[in-house]
């Protein structure tokens, strides 16, 4: 019994036998062997266990002992009553799944035990598979046990569909002859696995027989022949048992002879019975086969079997029971022909005893045929086993091939008159169906092909030239059906073309094709004849089959049966050839085949057809051929002479009736189709080559519009637009919708409306050299996409086509994906996308250039086609669900159309609907349609679809760019939101929700934490890897940024999960350096046209995707603090912060936030040389603005690149075009060095500002664990101290590299020196001493940030604003350390030793700076003053600092710099009207007038200093100012402008309190600026009152040109004293108290 009932063992043996890990596999297999070897075998139900179960209490395989709630025993009884599965292995299956993650991904723990317990057994026979028919394991696992459960396994199968089919039966009696959705899915999903199973059955004993023969005994054989036989002859499941079958016939040498006897007479012993099955004859007739070839081999020739009653009799008994037929039948399953077009239905002719194999077994409704779909292995698997029958058939059946054909050219002699009735012709026609078996079996398949080709001595060569002669037109057609599968690739078709030409002919007695070998000779000679008598016998009055009148079909003239199968079988050999190689295109068109085709189209016979069909397969890439086939076209339905009486006007487009004349059935109009759809295909041509249109230009221009507009005109408004008729059938509807389709798909797609954007950006100066007419407006008018998307705008047309698009989910779902159906949904979608695509620039640029020539064109009264979607909403609930569709490519290309419409105006955030309802039209649509639960469950499907990578993508790109901070969008819908009334998690009943078990929410972030999982195990980070980790971040990240949703996602991810999601992520994220590979690449950071790594590769892509995706998670954690720290939860706090910072030993992984920094080791080198000047006519501002990162790539794709190269190939195109150069290799040359250099410049740009982003990221991190982060001073300290550890080295290697890296950085360190200080102050708040002691230590550990700061200074790169932030990191350094004598002194050193430079950018900052560093230049001077003064009696000789400020008049200008100030202030005043001075401009200028004034008392207050202020006219510069004279009682009011418009008035006066807001009335204190202007005065006073009598009189004169303003301080102070009240305003007081001492003091000295 099997023992191991979980998935895991399983896949984990999977997963090393694909990674070639032989010594996991030996170990896995010896555990697993039992499993495996029991294959499909499981124990049924038993009451003993059922008993377990109920009793709650349950003991599994491992002896592990379990209790279990009363929900789980529910699941597992109907597990087990389901499955027919022992109770307690129902009950370990489905705890398998509760523990793993499947449970989360699944609607119910019924399913999901269902999937596991079918999962496992899928597994269980790939393994065996592989074991078998590969693995070097296989010989010692292959046993005579094995190949009973084989036999056991089957019957396991037959049994289980039984079980389904009374289980629907049951069902149906229930519930009124319906089996509900949920039911029949479970049903569909059973047995689609069934039939896979039984496949792989097949599979393994293929493998069994080819490698472990001999374990295969006898009885075990004639079991499998029995059971092949005994299943119905339509039941494709009998395909199974074809392995075991044939192989054992091919290893009759290895059977003991007796053996071999046994199955002869025993075989023979079974034909003579009554109603042998047709599948046994065809068992016998392989045998035979097989054993002419045994008797060859032993030497028995007549001596032990007569050849005539052992063989050759037998062998007809076969025949004649229908075993060719039923061998063609098979092959037929297997063949590909379908995707071709067929000239005659040789297949109804021919198979009229046998019925074709189906999946009856599959469906429950007789009338409803499954199409058969195998699986690709097992398919290949057959073809290969029959082609080897094939081959051996040939080689020892050559007597039955001669004798069958010598038969049928018998009855013919015998019987002339057969010719005119084919279904006689066919009862014995059994070498045309051995003809068509290898039609089908070799039609498409290249590789098998070659085995009649590639030895001209083989017997497969001889026998195509032993059937090359034939008299029977049916054995003549099947013979070229024959080798036209046998041109399948284009060497096959070569090499058919030279047989036919080698072969030798004669010469044609009675009639076309008989006592002749086929050759090409003998073909054109047939064709002529048959032209030559439809002339002769003229035509009979043709009457027109209009499409409009119920496609009746007219009288035509009529050929016999022979000779259309006769010309049939020409017509599809020559087709075939001409299709598979451009060279056979050509070297057919060279003869006269071109004009016979024509004459056969002329002579309006039922083959018109099948002419058509060969005149498509004709086109290639020749434009010439095409143009010639374009006129000759064109001739024959305007030119005929019954036609032109129905033409219109030259100035008006042609009548339907005019193609109905020509095209009479609906064969004839789906031909003509195909062939003007292949006409209009784009041809790929060299990038070098001329615009050209693949018609004549002039086509037409003598009987009505030039071009096409008339054909394209028929088929959209005639053809299109009637097909969804019911004189149609569903599969003529489907032929013609779909050829229909490509056509307009090919007009779409045939010329890019970009070029006309591209020549203008290129600088291109004359448009009319870029195309081969050498007129650019007649090619525009004629170009066939404009055309075509001028007529879908017609409501007739487009209803057509959305209905087409309209097929459902529902039916696609049972539609195999190359079913017609699904193919035509396909086309739809890629039509309206590719309508959707080129809409703009056709409104924008073709419509208007087309208007300017008077041509019809524009958009029939609509505005855009998504207005269309707005009549028509049913159809965007069809594209979403398509989305969930297993076919990818309808997927897809659902999803892009979807992508569209929502952020089209119609229906994206902002729209006239939206402001109403305050979400946008198509979130509406969905969520109120009953299809939304499914609509979410298909986005859901995909993103746990393993196989659907780039769906995966696009879908997470459409979830960011619909979401919205303002309003509900799809996208919310879509990540499981409720979005009916407010935001919220939905519920657990509302299934797709974020509440409910299923989740898009839930996918994205298991698949997120999974792959980072896996990412951080290695060393490389794969591009399609990273960037899905990017894009679930970025959701993530708008999710919890959006007010709206905020809380609801913290709150799922931090409880809803079963883990920490902000934790996990962290501790997952990957850790890289230098050595880390970027999609398997190392970087290679020299920037240059030749490095391979960006411009040739994806590892740029996956670096990028990265950096960006390290950006979002640490924005993410920051999020997640700071909402840790707003609800006040501290020990939450911790658990983040303590890691980060390093503070706890067990941090459980948890990375420090330092790590975080690893990519900052990773820079780029620019080795790119300057722009090459023949591109400068180039706009690169556009370029750059368009050229952008790729949405998907594919691993198909022949240049590895990241980036969106097309419009830029198109520039350098348009330039070579224009210049006339035809030179491919200077084409690639400019173009490869173009594109190269764009993709070095735009991975610069990005890397630059994706790994600035990721800084700044950190940096806000950084602060909110310092400012929010809840730790001890001590803490706080020691982190600050190691983050400046950290970056002072950066911020040193990025002062000359990236000054913005520097200043993001700089502000970093500002912040943490403030916090930093106020740590360090909080310690000692009441010692003095420890304080001073302290301040000693930090101001040694702060001075790194003082010389980063001067080299910042310093810097050639360095800015404003960064000069700014050293300044004040200067200042406070200088302060700091003030008391520490050693380091003040050092640092003087240090200043002194850059020489001037570094005073004189300070200097000339505080004069001539703007914004910051005016101001914080003056406090660093300050500083520097205050400092140098201390010790300039020690060490140092002199105060430098003064000395250069004296030197270089530093003085001087700093005072005439007040005068800015009054400037200013003279705007404001409103005497002279409104002015234009921002408020924010005048309080800047204050601060500055104030820095500077009391920078000038720092300086007043030495000798010197004083002296060159008084020097300087300090003191005229102040009684200069206007805003300082101002009367005292009236004050003054400023009129300035605050928010671009608003006016704001301020009174200045000394009574006014300081107030600045937009009401009027509000004053500014007037003290604000005196008080320091006297104590400036006064400073100057006492440091020269007893040495410079000047400055005394300089003063006496300021004192008197103030005098009102003394004279109203003293008496306003003297009133309120007097009075004993108190102030007005304390804070105005003050000054008030201030100013007037300042006078006293001043007037005592003086």
């Amino acid at each position: 019994m099997s023992k191991e009932w979980s998935n895991i063992p399983f896949i984990t043996l999977y997963d090393a036998i694909e990674g070639g890990q032989v010594e996991l596999v030996a170990s896995a297999l010896s555990e697993l062997k039992q499993d495996l070897t029991n294959l499909l075998l499981y124990p049924p139900k038993s009451d003993s266990s059922r008993k377990s179960l109920e009793s709650g209490k349950v003991k599994f395989t491992s002896g592990d002992e379990y209790e279990l709630n009363k929900e789980f025993i529910i699941a597992t009884v109907q597990l087990s009553d389901e499955l027919d599965l022992d109770e307690l292995i129902a009950a370990e299956i489905n705890y398998n799944v509760s523990v793993t993650d499947e449970a989360q991904l699944v609607n119910s723990l019924f399913d999901g035990g269902k999937a596991s317990f079918y999962m496992r057994r899928r597994f269980i026979l790939l393994i065996v598979s592989y074991l078998t028919n590969v693995s070097d394991f296989g010989s010692h696992f292959v046993s005579k046990e094995l190949i009973d459960n084989l036999l056991k396994s089957y019957q396991v199968i037959e049994k289980e569909l039984e079980s389904i089919k009374q289980l629907v039966a049951r069902t149906k009696i229930l519930n009124g002859n319906i089996v509900p959705r949920i039911i029949q899915d479970g049903v569909d999903f059973r047995r689609n696995f069934l039939f896979k199973e039984h496949q792989l059955l097949g599979e393994i004993i293929h493998g069994v027989a080819n490698n472990n023969f001999s374990t295969i005994t006898n009885d075990q054989f004639n079991t499998f022949v029995s059971r092949i036989s005994s299943i119905e002859e339509n039941d494709v499941f009998s395909l199974s048992y074809i392995p075991i079958v044939f192989d054992y016939f091919t290893h009759l040498n290895d059977l003991p002879d007796s053996v071999v006897e046994d199955l002869h007479s025993g075989y023979l012993k079974e034909l003579e019975k009554e109603n042998v099955s047709v599948t046994l004859a065809l068992v016998t007739l392989v045998f035979l086969i097989y054993f002419v070839n045994w008797c060859k081999e032993k030497d028995l020739g007549n001596t032990k079997y007569e050849f005539t009653s052992s063989v050759q009799n037998p062998l007809l008994k076969c025949i004649e029971l229908g075993a060719l037929e039923k061998f063609m039948a098979i092959t037929i399953t297997l063949s590909k022909v379908d995707n071709s077009p067929t000239f005659f239905d040789f297949r109804s002719l021919l198979q009229n005893h046998i019925p074709e194999l189906t999946l009856q077994r599959l469906s429950d409704d007789e009338s409803t045929k499954i199409e058969v779909v195998l699986e690709d292995n097992f398919k290949e698997l057959l073809v290969s086993i029959l082609n080897t029958f094939v081959q051996d058939f040939i080689s020892n059946g050559a007597f039955l091939l001669t004798h069958l054909r010598n038969t049928e050219e018998d009855i013919l002699l015998a019987n002339e008159d057969i010719l005119e009735d084919l279904d006689a012709l066919a009862e014995n026609a059994d070498l045309e169906r051995f003809y068509l078996s290898i039609y089908y079996l070799y039609y498409d398949r290249s590789n098998i092909c070659t085995q009649f080709w590639s030895d001209k001595d083989s017997n497969a060569y001889g026998f195509l030239k032993w059937a090359s002669v034939c008299n029977s037109p049916l054995i003549s057609s099947t013979y070229c059906l024959v080798l036209s599968a046998l041109s399948s690739g284009e060497a096959n078709s070569v090499e058919t073309f030279n047989f036919l030409t080698q072969q030798n002919s004669q010469n044609i007695v009675s009639g076309p094709g008989l006592n002749s070998r086929i050759s090409w000779k003998i073909i054109y000679e047939a064709l002529n004849y048959y032209n030559k008598a439809l002339l002769e016998n003229g035509s009979n009055g043709i009457a027109p089959g209009v499409f409009s009148q119920n496609f009746q079909e007219s009288v035509i003239p009529e050929l016999g049966e022979d000779s259309v199968i006769f010309i049939a079988g020409y017509f599809q050999l020559i087709s075939s050839i001409a299709n598979n190689s451009e060279i056979t295109k050509l070297k057919l068109f060279e003869n006269d085949l071109l004009k016979m085709l024509f004459e056969f189209l002329e002579s309006a016979t039922q083959i018109t057809a099948p002419t058509l069909l060969v005149l498509r397969s004709l086109i290639g890439t020749n434009i010439e051929s095409r143009h010639t086939i374009w006129r000759a076209i064109d001739n024959w339905i305007f030119n005929f002479p019954m036609n032109r009486h129905y033409l219109s006007s030259t100035k008006s487009f042609v009548a339907k009736d005019v193609f109905f004349l020509s095209l009479r059935t609906f064969d004839e109009i789906n031909a003509f189709v195909g062939l003007i759809e292949a006409l209009l295909k784009p041809v790929q041509t060299e990038d070098t080559t001329l615009l050209d249109l693949t018609f004549p230009v002039d086509l037409g221009s003598t009987t009505r519009k030039n071009g096409v507009w008339s054909y394209l005109e028929f088929f959209t408004e005639e053809l299109l637009v009637n097909s969804n008729k019911t004189i149609l059938a569903p599969k003529s509807r489907i032929a013609l919708q779909s050829s229909l389709l490509t056509c307009f798909k090919h007009c779409l797609t045939f010329f890019d409306n970009q070029v006309i954007i591209s020549a203008q950006v290129c600088g291109l100066q004359n448009l009319n050299s870029i195309v081969k007419c050498n007129d650019f407006f007649k090619f525009i008018s004629n170009e066939p996409g404009s055309i075509v998307t001028y007529y879908l705008y017609e409501k007739k047309v487009y209803d057509v086509l959305l209905d087409i698009a309209s097929l459902g989910i529902d039916e696609l779902t049972v539609k195999n994906e190359n079913s017609k159906e699904a193919k035509l949904l396909y086309l739809s979608l890629e039509v309206i996308d590719l309508l959707l695509e080129k809409e703009p620039l056709y409104i924008d640029e073709v419509v208007p250039l087309m208007k300017k020539s008077n041509m019809d064109l524009g958009t029939r009264g609509l505005s855009s086609f998504y207005d269309i979607f707005l009549f028509r909403l049913p159809v965007l609930i069809h594209i979403g669900l398509y989305i969930g569709s297993q076919h990818l490519s309808i997927a897809r290309k659902s999803l892009q159309i979807l992508s569209k419409i929502s952020l089209s105006p119609q229906f994206s955030a902002g729209s006239s609907f939206s402001a109403v309802v305050k979400k946008n039209r198509l979130l509406s649509t969905f969520e109120t349609v009953d299809e939304s639960i499914r609509l979410r469950n298909s986005i859901i499907d995909q993103l746990e679809n393993p196989n659907s990578l780039a769906l995966k993508i696009e879908i997470l790109e459409f979830l960011n760019n619909n979401l919205s901070s303002v309003e509900s969008t799809v996208s919310h819908f879509f990540i499981g939101f409720d979005t009916r009334n407010s935001l919220g998690l939905g519920n657990t009943q509302d299934l797709g929700t974020i509440a409910s078990t299923r989740s898009t929410l839930k996918t994205l972030v298991l698949i997120l934490v999974d792959t980072l999982q896996v990412l951080t195990e290695g060393k490389n980070i794969p591009y399609n890897a990273i960037r899905i980790l990017k894009l679930i971040f970025d959701i993530l990240l708008r999710l919890l940024k959006n007010s709206n949703t905020s809380s609801l996602i913290t709150g799922f991810l931090r409880n809803d999960l079963q883990f920490n999601f902000f934790k996990k992520v962290c501790i997952f994220e990957p850790k890289i350096d230098l050595q880390t590979q970027w999609d398997g690449l190392l970087l290679d950071p020299a920037l240059s046209l030749s490095n391979s790594f960006i411009c040739e590769s994806y590892g740029a892509g996956a670096l990028l995707a990265f950096i960006s995706q390290r950006a979002l998670l640490l924005e993410l954690l920051s999020l997640e603090l700071h909402n840790i720290a707003s609800t006040g939860s501290i020990s939450a706090r911790k658990s983040y912060v303590d890691p980060l910072i390093g503070s706890s030993e067990l941090n459980h992984g948890f990375p420090r936030i330092l790590d975080f920094l690893d990519f900052l080791n990773l820079n780029l080198i620019n080795k790119l040389d300057p722009l090459d000047n023949y591109y400068r006519r180039f706009d690169f501002d556009y370029i750059l603005k368009t050229l952008k990162l790729r949405t998907i790539t594919l691993d198909s794709d022949e240049r590895k690149s990241i980036f969106e190269l097309n419009s830029l190939n198109q520039m350098v195109e348009l330039v070579h075009l224009e210049e006339g150069d035809k030179s491919s290799s200077t084409f690639e040359e400019r173009r490869n060095y173009l594109v190269n250099y764009f993709s070095n410049s735009i991975f610069h740009t990005n890397f630059k500002e994706q790994q600035f982003k990721t800084l700044h990221a950190w940096v806000t991190l950084v602060q909110i664990i310092v400012n929010e982060g809840n730790l001890t001073h001590a803490e706080r300290s020691n982190f600050i101290l190691e983050v400046f550890q950290s970056i002072v080295p950066r911020i040193n290697d990025y002062i000359d590299i990236d000054i913005q890296y520097t200043e993001e950085l700089m502000t970093l360190v500002l912040l943490l020196v403030d916090s930093y200080e106020k740590d360090r102050k909080s310690f000692f708040t009441n010692n003095e001493t420890s304080e001073t002691t302290n301040s000693l230590i930090d101001s040694s550990r702060l001075y790194p940030l003082f010389k980063i700061s001067i080299d910042t200074i310093l810097s050639p790169l360095s800015t404003g604003m960064l000069r700014s932030k050293a300044y004040v990191l200067i200042s406070k350094f200088l302060n700091y350390s003030e008391i520490n004598k050693g380091v003040c002194t050092e640092a003087l050193i240090s200043i002194r030793s850059h020489d001037a430079k570094l005073l004189s950018l300070v200097c000339n900052d505080s004069i001539m700076g703007e914004g910051e560093p005016r101001i914080t230049s003056m406090l660093l001077l300050d500083a520097l003053v205050k400092i140098s003064s201390r010790f300039e009696k020690n060490s140092l000789q002199s105060n430098f600092v003064m000395d250069h400020m004296i030197k270089t008049n530093f003085f001087l200008m700093l005072i005439r710099s007040i005068k800015r100030t009054d400037e200013i202030f003279s705007l404001c005043f409103s005497k002279k009207g409104p002015t234009k001075v921002p408020l924010d401009v005048l309080l800047y200028e204050l601060t500055a007038f104030k820095t500077t004034i009391y920078f000038l008392i720092r300086v007043a207050k030495t000798k010197i200093g004083a002296q060159q202020l008084v020097n300087g006219d300090v003191f005229g510069v102040i009684k200069g100012c206007k805003f300082l004279a101002i009367d005292p009682d009236l004050g003054v009011e400023l009129q300035l402008v605050e928010n671009h418009d608003q006016t704001v008035r301020l009174r200045l006066s000394l009574d006014s309190p300081l107030n600045v807001s937009s009401t009027v009335g509000d004053k500014i204190s007037y003290f604000e600026l005196l008080v320091p202007v006297f104590q400036l005065t006064l400073a100057v006073v006492i440091s020269l009152a007893g040495t410079n009598k000047n400055a005394v009189n300089q003063v006496q004169g300021v004192m008197k040109h103030f005098k009102t303003l003394v004279v109203g301080v003293l008496k306003r102070e003297v009133l309120i004293e007097k009075e004993g009240s108190q102030a007005p305003n304390p804070e105005n007081y003050q000054g008030l108290k201030q100013l007037s001492l300042l006078f006293t003091q001043l007037n005592s000295i003086l």
